[in-house]
C-alpha cells in the first residue's frame, strides 16, 4: 500500500506550472494557478488544463471616432472597458463610398488619339491588410465612357485578368453593402500600355454617397505606379476622417457641422446650432481621426 508522505517523492514529479511553461494560442487567455499534466508541457495535451476562451473585443463598444481592431481578444473571459479599450479600438469611421478620380497620367499619346484614356486591373482597399468585402460591393460611374466589358466593376473583381477603362479618365465609385473600415488602398497595373496607369489619382470617402471628404491624393506618382504589367503598388495609407460631434442635446439645440456628418482629415468642423444657440467653440479640428476639441456645446 503507498502511503502519501512516505512514496510522494518516489512516485510523483513537479507538474509544470502553466504560467511559467505554456502560451497559450491566439483567442485563448492563461487560466489561473494551473499545471500541465508532465514535467513539461505540451501544445495540445495541456490546452485544457492552461487556458480558457477569451472574450472577443467586439464585446467592448469602442468610442466615438473609433473602430474594432480585427482579430482581438481581451486578455481574460471578460472584458474590461478601462483595461482594453486602446487594446480592443483604434481611431476610424466606416465608410460606405468610395469616389476614385484619376488626375494624372503617365502619358498621353498619340496611339490613344490624344485622349487621356486611364485603365486599371484592381482598385483595392484593405483593413490591417486583408482586402475588404469587394466581393459584395458595386462599383460604377456617371457618364463614363468605357466599353461594355472594361466597366469599373472590373477594378473590384479581384481577377487581374479583367480591367477597367475609361477612354476620358472618368471617376468610378465603390459602393459597400454597408459601411466598411479600411486603412489603406493599392491599385494593380493592367494588361495594356504603361501609358494608361493613372500616376495622380484622388480617393475619397462618403457616408450617404452624397457629400466626399478626401482621404488620399498624389500627383508624379512615376516611380509609385510599376511600369511591369499585372503589378500591384504598394499600400497607400488613407487620412483618417472624422465623424462629427457625437450629438449631446441641449434645451433641443443638437451641435453639428456645417460640413456635414463626416470631416476630412486635416479639415475643420465649422460648428453650428439650431434655433438661436450659440456654438460655445468656433471651430473643431480633424487629425487622425480625431476631433479637437472633441465637441462643442450649443448654449
Amino acid at each position: 500500500m503507498c502511503i502519501v508522505s512516505r512514496d510522494r517523492d518516489v512516485c510523483c514529479e513537479d507538474a509544470a506550472y502553466c504560467a511559467d511553461h505554456y502560451t497559450c494560442p491566439h483567442s485563448y487567455t492563461l487560466q489561473n494557478d494551473t499545471y500541465c499534466d508532465g514535467p513539461t508541457c505540451e501544445v495540445v495535451r495541456d490546452l485544457p488544463n492552461c487556458c480558457v476562451g477569451a472574450m472577443p473585443c467586439t464585446a467592448i463598444t469602442c468610442p466615438w471616432n473609433h473602430i474594432h481592431t480585427p482579430d482581438r481578444y481581451c486578455p481574460a473571459t471578460v472584458c474590461v472597458y478601462a483595461q482594453d479599450v486602446d487594446w480592443c479600438c483604434e481611431t476610424g469611421v466606416p465608410i460606405r463610398f468610395i469616389r476614385f478620380i484619376p488626375l494624372q497620367l503617365r502619358a498621353i499619346t498619340t496611339d490613344d488619339l490624344l485622349k487621356p484614356v486611364v485603365q486599371l486591373a484592381e482598385f483595392t482597399l484593405y483593413f490591417h491588410n486583408t482586402r475588404t468585402a469587394l466581393d459584395t460591393a458595386t462599383a460604377y460611374a456617371i457618364n463614363a465612357d468605357y466599353p461594355r466589358h472594361e466597366s469599373p466593376q472590373e477594378a473590384i473583381d479581384n481577377n487581374v485578368g479583367t480591367k477597367w477603362l475609361d477612354y476620358q479618365s472618368t471617376p468610378f465609385f465603390v459602393a459597400y453593402a454597408s459601411t466598411e473600415s479600411f486603412d489603406t488602398f493599392a491599385l494593380t497595373t493592367a494588361n495594356d500600355v504603361p501609358t494608361r496607369d493613372p500616376v495622380g489619382w484622388r480617393v475619397e470617402g462618403s457616408l450617404d454617397g452624397n457629400t466626399y471628404v478626401l482621404l488620399h491624393e498624389i500627383m508624379d506618382a512615376f516611380s509609385e505606379v510599376p511600369t511591369a504589367r499585372h503589378t500591384e503598388t504598394r499600400h497607400f495609407r488613407i487620412g483618417v476622417p472624422c465623424l462629427g460631434p457625437k450629438p449631446d442635446i441641449v434645451d433641443g439645440a443638437s451641435p453639428l457641422c456645417a460640413e456635414g456628418v463626416l470631416v476630412g482629415s486635416g479639415s475643420t468642423c465649422t460648428p453650428v446650432c439650431a434655433g438661436n444657440y450659440t456654438p460655445s467653440e468656433t471651430s473643431l479640428n480633424c487629425t487622425g481621426g480625431l476631433l479637437e476639441p472633441p465637441t462643442f456645446l450649443c448654449l
